[in-house]
């Protein structure tokens, strides 16, 4: 008997053994390949969904008190109010969720049940967070929200069961040789683009917009509507980038104009405000002459060279010669080198301290205070008719009654602004300021994160999900994230004398940590997912 009991002991043990053995090599030689492109397009959509749902990323208390006081009810504020476009998008929104995770349960044998509660409850967790987080945000929740994204899902996990054909292993297989195929060409076009986007900025900035029939205005607008007070001392304009060490030569220890100074450029425009009409020294000499509008209050001061604006004044260039404008056009550089005082810091709008402008809405350029702020508007194809789309704001650096020297340069896109001989930390950079204005979203920090996570995570991501390589070639590949960003600085560099875009690489550096923690967790779960299937195996073999 007990020859018996050992005899059958034994054979189920070779049998457990052998199962066990056949599963293993399935798992580690089908299973994973197919788990990992399942969960990769899982993770993928889901960054999008939260990403999308949960712009503008503006988290506050205020909008959690907003939705109290807005609803009237606990009712009301369980239900919420939805329309039928809200229903049809929640309804499908989760969908591709439901139907992933479903393939996933049915490549591994799940019964329908078990597959059904599962995925039902992966897209009511993710709709929960969604709805929860969407409190704290300048958005409308609503538990109906819930219900729509949790049927969804239920719904593509209903669709994945019932076409009984559909078995995701065998098509992953049979379409697994064509996508290697076309896995590294993919991957190619794909950072061809993104290179090409990083550089669609400095090409756009430019000033083929420019208006010649604009005027030269200093101390208002031409609608007399943003009056400046204060005192100008010196004005000169160049069709060039002046460098760090050329406008450092400007800088005098008391922020006046110096009384002579030799670089290699010379201004198109240089006024010192002597006396009326106030001649133009500069390059364009003849040209663009200033004069005092009527009624305004412009004088000049009697100790030195300078002018004093007062009240609602403006002093305007009478004849518009395009040749100015036409120089500008050609080089697409400018630099403006100024040396003000404003009486005070309670000027706004901005007031105009110099402008080239024909109203208040459109202009090829404007310097303006904006409290205690230099507010700097630059005409291009992206930034507009006003330059207002995308404009520099210096920090609080202006004080009254107190000579400033203030010199801004802008190429293709860059933009510096140097105050009293040192450069701020106010620099827009060529690319990362500009990319969202190329699809036609305004400029703000949580658009450039929306933008450069749509662009750069699936690309990452791509760059990780390269098939039949390991661990080890992956972290190899991975740097390659950086490669369309590393040739695009190169190129701005080397052609457009641009400084590194501190800001993308920023960026760059911040996605790279979240692809590479993203991954980490991608990779334990597909761990955890075939151990326990393995365990379950297991289990049932004994």
């Amino acid at each position: 008997m007990k020859c018996i009991i050992k005899t059958m002991f034994q054979q189920s043990s070779r049998e457990f053994l052998l199962k066990r053995l056949k599963w293993t090599k399935y798992v580690k030689r089908e299973q994973p390949a197919y788990l990992r492109f399942m969960l990769f397009l899982m993770i993928i959509y889901i960054s999008f969904v939260y990403l999308f749902t949960l712009t503008p990323f503006q988290f506050s208390k205020f909008y959690f008190f907003q939705y109290l006081l807005f609803k009237k009810g606990y009712l009301a504020g369980l239900t919420g109010t939805t329309s039928f476009k809200d229903f049809i998008i929640n309804l499908f929104m989760l969908f591709p969720v439901g139907f992933l995770s479903a393939s996933i349960f049915k490549g591994q044998k799940l019964s329908f049940k078990l597959g059904l509660i599962t995925t039902v409850l992966i897209g009511f967790l993710i709709s929960l967070t969604i709805e929860t987080l969407q409190v704290f945000l300048p958005r409308v929740t609503s538990a109906i929200d819930i219900i729509n994204n949790t049927s969804g899902a239920a719904i593509g996990a209903v669709l994945v069961y019932s076409i009984r054909t559909y078995d995701p292993p065998t098509i992953y297989s049979s379409l697994r040789e064509k996508w290697q195929t076309f896995y590294k060409f993919i991957l190619v076009v794909y950072g061809l683009i993104i290179f090409a986007l990083f550089l669609t900025p400095t090409l756009l900035n430019n000033f083929r917009s420019w208006d010649t029939n604009f005027p030269l205005l200093i101390g208002n607008e031409n609608s007399m509507d943003r009056p400046w007070q204060g005192q100008i001392f010196r004005l000169s304009i160049y069709d060039e980038c002046l460098s760090y060490k050329e406008i450092k030569k400007f800088f005098t220890s008391n922020n006046l104009p110096p009384e002579s100074i030799e670089i290699k450029y010379k201004p198109l425009c240089d006024y010192f405000f002597q006396a009326f009409p106030i001649k133009n020294r500069g390059e364009l000499g003849g040209s663009y002459d200033l004069h005092p509008q009527k009624y305004s209050t412009a004088f000049y001061l009697a100790k030195q060279s300078g002018l004093f604006i007062k009240h609602n004044s403006l002093v305007k260039s009478i004849e518009h010669d395009s040749l100015l404008i036409k120089r500008l056009k050609k080089s697409n550089r400018l630099s403006i080198l100024l040396w003000c005082q404003p009486t005070n810091l309670h000027q706004f709008g901005p007031a105009r301290i110099v402008s080239h402008s024909i109203n208040p809405t459109s202009r090829n350029f404007t310097i303006g205070q904006e409290g205690a702020r230099i507010n700097f508007r630059v005409r291009t194809g992206l930034t507009g008719s006003n330059g207002s789309k995308l404009s520099l704001l210096s920090p609080l650096i202006l004080t009254p009654n107190n000579p400033s020297f203030i010199a801004l340069t802008f190429y293709r896109g860059e933009t510096k602004l140097y105050f009293n001989g040192k450069l701020t930390n106010t620099t827009i950079h060529d690319t990362s300021f500009y990319l969202p204005l190329i699809f036609g979203l305004e400029k703000s920090r949580f658009r450039i994160i929306e933008i450069y996570f749509t662009l750069l995570f699936p690309f990452g991501w791509l760059l990780l999900g390269i098939p039949a390589i390991n661990w080890k070639n992956k972290i190899y590949f991975s740097f390659f994230f950086f490669l369309p960003f590393i040739f695009s600085a190169a190129i701005k560099s080397v052609i457009f004398q641009h400084a590194l875009d501190t800001h993308l690489l920023a960026i760059h550096l911040v996605l790279y940590t979240l692809l590479l923690l993203t991954w980490g967790f991608f990779e334990i779960m597909v761990f955890l997912f075939i151990n326990s299937r393995l365990a379950l195996k297991s289990i049932v073999s004994i």
